[in-house]
């Protein structure tokens, strides 16, 4: 296979990124590193039978090589998928440049590493980092591995292998038992876990620095397990109040002086086995509130946790989540964030303002008092169902470019994509990354336009339709609505009038999405991305019209028509069948590849089956009293054998209920509910991990029986 035109300067991973994505044509690519394109920015040109393509860094070239692909070969490359035209067309003449502005690119949420990343494998992150490269990311999480430096850490301070084996959680849960929210559960970890994923970790960060990207990594927080109480009877470590109804964990006071031993003995082990670029995350208070509220004691806490990084590495940066200044913000008013801040010098903190596109938190706290931030979209909570067509298009847009120039926007120093889940809704992605590298605000018609037509390979007047449809519904989810729907199809049944639906468009309108997106199936029907876009917003079409059938289930109910329930119940579980065939036709829906994707870290039947139980147990009833479906899913291996099973249960106690002209004893059912789930959650069962069935085929029955008779119910129903 032909390789770009040597250059050498230009990173070996760039160049094999290129020749994955252009195979023989990737000889007339040519990469120039140099400084004359200025910091954070790409160009490029056509010369002579090459495409040119300059930049500082590998990051910035790699963002140059995608700009390319997309003016001259339609390129749309995404978690989902790839999708070019080769050979690229040759470019009208002239240098092209992108700049930005914002010199850190930061991306990943610390739980994506469970939401999305727990169980993959090399090929799979080597996919992720030529993503991020494309995308010009340049400072991403890089959370795996790091149990391998935790164990040798706490081995120094004495903790025995059995107390380590009881502290740490299950794979699925590291991300939570990091940030010090929980310990033990769902463990232990398999056997030759973390000597793996300490491997894996090393390739990743090679990968990333040979981009010339800048990973963040851990430092200490001040979580530890519960046995170091008892070996260092003299340290001031408590125990914090339960976390969503787990029992509390054990946290060493940043002021005693075990805290900088154990940052010293931390840090040095990361460094020596997996170096640095000196950006260290460290989350004290992610979600928990700290031990004083005085302004000056909180500003000595922080210039004390700062300084236990700086004794190991001078040049070191703390890279911090504001999310506890809302989270919590009962225990943090404006006084207790300015002395917070004020204990960290301007050079060794990165704040990340982490939910922006719901509420800026810069604003509030006075453009964080001079300290470089990180203006962050969240978008998603734990990638559940209703997050698989989800956003806020119009809202992320226009903020995130109000904040870029605004005048009173103090020390904004970059941009993150901190998804809980990622895999999904790359639209958003890609608006919000095409955003960083704009100085004009997006114009998101056109924008739109142009994405449908590279997604599907040519331009076609229902696909735009579609998608300026999805744009006014589900992309248009209101700021006040603060966490990610619960489709009523997925959420266990007693929980559904306590949870949010996304009840804010006519879905009329999304219905009419999925009528453009099948109309324009004979043009481009055979596109694996126009199939993946089909199947996801039918899905959530679906999904929507199983919200009324259930608000009028509950109906039935209240009115004592037990006879309305049996019939409402029917149609709510015809729902959930047909939706079982929709999700089983792709890849990405199934939760037979989930389960896989885990067993594959298991050496022993034993250990496979436990990794099998910590896949589905994340995706269902999560663990503890109150996170039941937190991160439920819409897939194939979920509707039919688990969603349709709880739903069975509620139609028979609601019709029996009705016949005794009794009200429904909720409470002694949500009793039921959880014990059919734990019950099914032992069974050891792997469904499907290959997709079944036409996609196109199941659509269209799916649109006739279920989306158009809605439709015409729906019309007119929400101004």
């Amino acid at each position: 296979m032909s390789q770009p035109n040597p250059t050498a300067d230009a990173p070996l991973s760039l160049l094999a990124l290129t020749r994955r994505l252009l195979g023989d044509y990737a000889a007339n690519v040519r990469f120039e590193s140099s400084t004359e394109v200025g910091a954070h920015a790409f160009e490029w040109e056509p010369a002579a039978n090459d495409i040119v393509i300059r930049g500082r860094t590998g990051v910035d070239q790699a963002r140059g090589l995608f700009d390319y692909l997309r003016e001259s070969a339609d390129a749309c490359l995404t978690w989902e998928g790839d999708r070019l035209t080769l050979p690229p067309r040759t470019p009208r003449p002239g240098v092209r440049r992108g700049e930005t502005a914002l010199p850190y690119r930061h991306y990943l949420n610390q739980v994506t590493f469970a939401y999305s990343t727990a169980w993959w494998d090399w090929p799979r992150w080597e996919r992720e980092i030529d993503w991020m490269a494309l995308q010009g990311i340049n400072a991403p999480l890089m959370a795996v591995g790091q149990e391998s430096v935790w164990q040798e850490t706490w081995r120094a301070f004495g903790v025995s292998e059995t107390d380590l084996a009881r502290y740490w959680t299950g794979p699925g849960y590291l991300p939570f038992h990091r940030m010090g929210c929980i310990d033990t559960h769902a463990g232990p970890l398999p056997r030759r876990w973390i000597d793996r994923q300490a491997k894996l970790a090393t390739k990743i960060l090679t990968r990333m620095r040979d981009y010339g990207m800048t990973p963040v990594l851990p430092a200490f927080a001040g979580h530890v397990p519960e046995a170091l109480r008892h070996i260092r009877a003299d340290a001031n470590i408590t125990q914090l109040q339960p976390w969503a109804g787990f029992e509390g964990t054990w946290f060493l006071d940043a002021a005693d002086p075990m805290f900088h031993d154990i940052q010293r003995t931390f840090l040095a082990n990361l460094v020596n086995q997996f170096g640095t670029d000196h950006l260290y995350a460290a989350d004290p208070f992610i979600e928990t509130a700290p031990t004083t509220s005085d302004p000056t004691a909180l500003s000595e806490l922080a210039r004390g946790m700062l300084q236990s990084m700086t004794e190991v590495d001078a040049d070191a940066q703390w890279v911090l989540q504001t999310w506890p200044f809302s989270y919590m913000k009962e225990h943090w008013g404006p006084e207790q964030v300015q002395g917070f801040l004020a204990g960290i010098p301007r050079d060794h903190l990165l704040l990340l303002d982490l939910y922006c596109d719901v509420t800026e938190l810069w604003r509030t706290f006075d453009a964080f008092h001079g300290k470089r931030w990180l203006w962050c979209a969240v978008d998603n909570f734990g990638g559940r169902g209703g997050s698989i067509a989800y956003g806020r298009m119009d809202s992320l847009v226009q903020r995130f470019h109000d904040a870029k120039q605004d005048p009173v926007r103090g020390e904004l120093a970059g941009m993150g994509i901190v998804w809980e889940a990622i895999e999904e809704n790359a639209v958003i992605a890609d608006l919000f990354m095409d955003g960083t590298w704009e100085a004009e605000p997006t114009d998101l018609s056109q924008w739109l336009t142009n994405w449908a037509h590279r997604r599907y390979g040519q331009p076609h007047s229902d696909a735009v339709a579609a998608w300026q449809l999805l744009r006014k519904t589900v992309y248009a989810a209101p700021r006040s609505l603060e966490t990610t729907p619960y489709p009523a199809l997925c959420t266990r049944p007693d929980l559904v009038g306590a949870r949010p639906l996304d009840d804010w468009y006519d879905p009329a309108d999304l219905i009419a999405a999925v009528s453009h997106l099948l109309a324009a199936a004979p043009a481009v029907g055979d596109e694996a991305l126009y199939r993946h876009d089909l199947v996801r917003i039918t899905l959530r079409a679906l999904m929507r019209v199983g919200d009324e059938q259930v608000a009028r289930l509950r109906d039935r109910l209240s009115a004592s028509d037990a006879a309305g329930v049996q019939q409402q119940g029917e149609a709510v579980l015809a729902l959930i069948a047909a939706a079982e065939r929709l999700a089983a036709t792709q890849p990405t829906l199934l939760l037979g590849r989930w389960i896989a994707s885990a067993q594959q870290w298991g050496d022993t039947s034993a250990e496979r089956d436990a990794l099998a139980h910590n896949a589905r147990q994340q995706v269902t009833t999560w663990g503890g009293p109150i996170l039941t479906d937190y991160a439920c899913k819409p897939w194939a291996g979920l509707f039919q054998p688990f969603y349709a099973e709880r739903w069975k249960r509620y139609i028979d106690a609601a019709r029996r209920a009705c016949d005794a002209n009794q009200p429904l004893d909720l409470a002694r059912l949500a009793e039921q509910l959880a014990e059919w789930d734990n019950a099914w959650l032992q069974q050891n069962h792997t469904p499907p991990a290959d997709p079944v069935g036409d996609p196109l085929a199941v659509v269209r029955e799916i649109h006739q029986t279920f989306l158009q008779p809605a439709h015409s119910a729906f019309a007119g129903t929400k101004e």
